[in-house]
């Protein structure tokens, strides 16, 4: 998986971005219609999703956990609290 990482951390672009959120969403696997579910998901559930000064998308990996962990879209999919822990753990 290709990532494009920003000098924050953040992954930029749609299609590092997608691949990024696969691992906690069920998306289609053409980019063009994943990214629709992803942005339906920020209008209905505020999932974290930035906007960079170049109108490039952009999120911020320990945003995204955190949002996962503790939503109820999160809980459907699995994710808890710990997961979160972990890979904030693992990340330094």
């Amino acid at each position: 998986m290709k990532k494009a990482i920003g000098i924050e951390g953040k992954i930029v672009g749609t299609k590092a971005i997608v691949p990024f959120l696969r691992r906690f969403m069920d998306l289609n696997p053409d980019t063009g219609k994943a990214w629709r579910t992803i942005k339906d998901w920020k209008r209905k559930y505020n999932l974290p999703i930035h906007m960079e000064l170049n109108r490039q998308p952009s999120v911020i990996p320990e945003e995204i956990m955190l949002f996962f962990a503790l939503t109820p879209e999160g809980f459907r999919k699995g994710v808890t609290k710990g997961d979160f822990l972990k890979y904030l753990q693992n990340s330094q």
